[in-house]
């Protein structure tokens, strides 16, 4: 996170986080090279993720899931009956970076859809000139929610999709009285002002909140003070290595025995295995996609992403969301028979649902929010998750009508 610059309190999202530090090549690139961008045989998208850089270990699982989409498209036909071609770019944990391969992608007339496996702080630092080049955006990662743009749409969770439930199930079970703990960077202000407001309208209280930098790791002093505030539960929104020891330290007090924390981004960074089964203790995850789910589709899709990468350690919910957010993209093109913006943003605004690892996910035609199945789930003995229950197709809180105003580039900011 070094190599990023300095984020403020208006500052952008560092973006959802994901799992898995496998390393991975694109072999699509290498399926696809022979026929050139501009060649009537194929359809060219553009794509950006972290391959390399501090960041390397969040990219990976999002081009793990684009390029085992794009290589099922292409053995299925393609889209069109034209082989999709991927011009990706690595943008190596550096906003510069992203920037710079953004405008090469968006410059290139072949390409009319770009796919964005990053930061939200490398989206904002070129999503002001999608629009005028005439191009669409997928943005395909968790994050802060409220972005409102006519040319992007979103596939990953919100926190109304999923803090929001997560603070209702857990005043229900535990008592009203919350402790928020959060990452001291765009996402974490605006997670723990949302979390304020959805314990209030749920009949619970924000009892204290406290932000840490990325790079807090003792969390002594936090400990102690959550045993004098006595809250029900905890909600956590810390992130990354160094915030892990909070829950270490928690475990060595005991006290994640008797009260339980709910943490939105446990589980996207393999978590689960980082700590041991004492420390996950009193755990409770909430996310769109766990491998442990017990569908045909998850099982079919754990089966797809282990087999064409063995090493994969976990098959989580960023694989998952940015393989869906390519499927998504494919049917839109299929039923607007045509990848001309205008023809495939009516199709997304008509209410196109896709069949993903999830189950069926729908996307909303005036937020561009991709809908989602969110379950809650806790760590078991062996590192697993254990699913504890699932809520279906939740529709994001609306912040935007991008029907009736079309006009509209705005971002949530804190």
């Amino acid at each position: 996170m070094s190599q990023q610059p300095p984020l403020s309190r208006r500052g952008f999202l560092q973006g959802g986080l994901a799992v898995s530090a496998l390393a991975v090549a694109s072999p699509v690139l290498a399926a696809c090279g022979p026929k050139s961008p501009g060649s009537g045989n194929t359809i060219t998208v553009g794509a950006i993720a972290d391959k390399t850089g501090a960041f390397a270990t969040y990219g990976a699982p999002t081009i793990q899931g684009m390029n085992l989409a794009v290589e099922e498209l292409n053995a299925a036909g393609g889209v069109l009956g034209k082989d999709i071609k991927l011009k990706f770019l690595d943008g190596k944990t550096d906003v510069a970076v992203w920037t710079s391969n953004a405008r090469e992608l968006l410059r290139d007339p072949s390409i009319t859809t770009l796919m964005n496996g990053g930061a939200s702080n490398q989206r904002e630092a070129y999503r002001a000139m999608v629009t005028p080049a005439k191009k669409m955006l997928f943005y395909n990662h968790q994050y802060e929610g409220g972005l409102c743009d006519k040319n992007v749409f979103s596939t990953g969770i919100v926190p109304s999709q999923q803090v929001k439930p997560l603070v209702e199930h857990m005043i229900e079970e535990h008592g009203p009285k919350v402790y928020v703990l959060a990452a001291d960077y765009n996402y974490g202000h605006i997670a723990t002002d949302l979390t304020k407001k959805f314990a209030k309208a749920a009949g619970g209280q924000v009892v204290a909140s406290e932000l840490f930098p990325l790079d807090v790791s003792d969390f002594g002093t936090t400990v102690a003070k959550i045993q004098r505030a006595r809250p029900d539960f905890i909600i956590s929104h810390l992130v990354g290595n160094d915030h892990l020891n909070f829950h270490r330290q928690m475990a060595s007090t005991g006290l994640n025995k008797t009260l339980w924390t709910g943490a939105p981004t446990f589980g996207l960074g393999n978590e689960q295995f980082k700590l041991g089964p004492a420390d996950s203790q009193g755990i409770l995850s909430a996310l769109n996609y766990y491998e442990e789910i017990d569908t045909q589709e998850s099982k079919d899709f754990v089966a797809k992403a282990k087999a064409k990468y063995p090493d994969v350690q976990y098959v989580n919910s960023e694989i998952a969301t940015s393989y869906t957010a390519w499927k998504l993209w494919a049917a839109a093109v299929e039923k607007a028979g045509s990848t001309d913006l205008d023809k495939v943003t009516k199709v997304l605004e008509a209410g196109l649902t896709v069949k993903g690892p999830e189950g069926s996910l729908t996307m909303d035609g005036k937020t561009h929010q991709l809908s989602h199945n969110i379950s809650f789930a806790k760590v078991n003995g062996s590192g697993r998750f254990e699913i504890i229950k699932t809520i279906e197709n939740l529709v994001a809180e609306p912040s935007c009508d991008l029907i009736a105003n079309p006009d509209q580039h705005t971002q949530l900011v804190s």
